[in-house]
């Protein structure tokens, strides 16, 4: 029988960060660290320690530049979805299997940010002793090149750290591969947010699928609105039903969206059987009206693109 869904996520947000940190400070305190201690250690204080340090490391990791921007974005396309889309509703009516999906990318990402901590951490510290330890004789000035390099890099590589496994290490070696590493657990933070809150991550991706299915789960309307291709900025998109009675307004952005959160579920409440309506949109561009009849379906996600030519 394979492992639960919830103990592979536990394993991975709090176990697994936990043992990793543990075993990069832990030599740093105690000379002989086994691997039986680290391991009960990662499991007796990954529940406790595992949430505080999550909770402290993505917000810390989105600080290092392009990092936050991008994590920003994700968020931003997350929160365009969930004013259209009840996400709660689609909770509840995900498979096992995409249950499964969107809890292993969550402890992915939360893995990710907290191994990136403590790796970003790791490397000042090694940096720190590296600099604290560095001693230059005072007559280096005197001397000549290849002497000086030499005792400069004799003293560049003498501070250590210790290690798990008994070993010294060269604190310069350490500081540059928990940086080195710190960017791979970054991107791999980056990464699993897009995989989540991106546009075609599994929210969206989600939340489409099952709209179609079950034909409840959109909340709002939403699209795009071009000319030839292009974005229709700063318009302003009025609906009607066929009875010209207005159900709503929004304007569209810079990349020609719109939105009418609500408007999906007030024409297509539950318990009624209402299959299609047609809706009116009056487009307004600079006094520039143009008018389109648009029919949605209750079982079609409903996004839609208007293009004026």
């Amino acid at each position: 029988m394979p492992p639960s869904a919830y103990l592979v996520r536990d394993i991975l947000q709090r176990i697994v960060p936990t043992l990793v940190g543990l075993t990069l400070f832990a030599p740093l305190v105690e000379d002989d660290v086994s691997a039986g201690f680290l391991a009960v250690a990662a499991l007796a204080a990954g529940y406790v320690l595992g949430p505080v340090v999550a909770a402290v490391a993505g917000p810390l990791v989105r600080l290092v530049p392009g990092i936050g921007r991008v994590i920003r974005r994700h968020r931003q396309v997350h929160a365009w979805w969930s004013a259209n889309v009840d996400f709660d509703r689609l909770w509840y009516r995900l498979s096992r299997d995409d249950r499964q999906a969107l809890h292993a990318a969550r402890a992915y990402s939360e893995l990710y940010a907290t191994v990136a901590f403590y790796l970003v951490l790791y490397a000042v510290i090694a940096a720190i002793q590296l600099g604290i330890a560095i001693e230059l004789p005072a007559d280096l000035a005197g001397r000549s090149w290849d002497d000086a390099a030499g005792v400069i890099a004799a003293a560049v590589l003498g501070p250590t750290l210790a290690v798990f496994g008994g070993w010294q290490v060269p604190a310069l070696g350490l500081a540059v591969l928990a940086a080195i590493a710190f960017v791979f657990a970054a991107r791999g933070y980056v990464r699993e947010n897009a995989v989540l809150y991106g546009e075609d991550g599994h929210h969206a991706a989600l939340a489409r699928t099952y709209q179609l299915r079950s034909g409840d789960i959109a909340t709002g309307v939403w699209g795009r609105l071009t000319r030839g291709g292009i974005p229709v900025r700063e318009a302003t998109v009025t609906v009607f039903d066929i009875e010209e009675r207005r159900l709503d307004e929004a304007g569209t952005d810079r990349h020609g969206r719109f939105q009418l959160p609500g408007l999906f579920r007030q024409c297509f409440p539950d318990g009624q059987d209402i299959a299609v309506r047609t809706f009116r949109f009056d487009i307004n561009i600079d006094g520039d009206h143009r008018l389109c009849d648009v029919p949605i379906n209750r079982r079609q996600v409903p996004e839609l693109t208007i293009d004026l030519t």
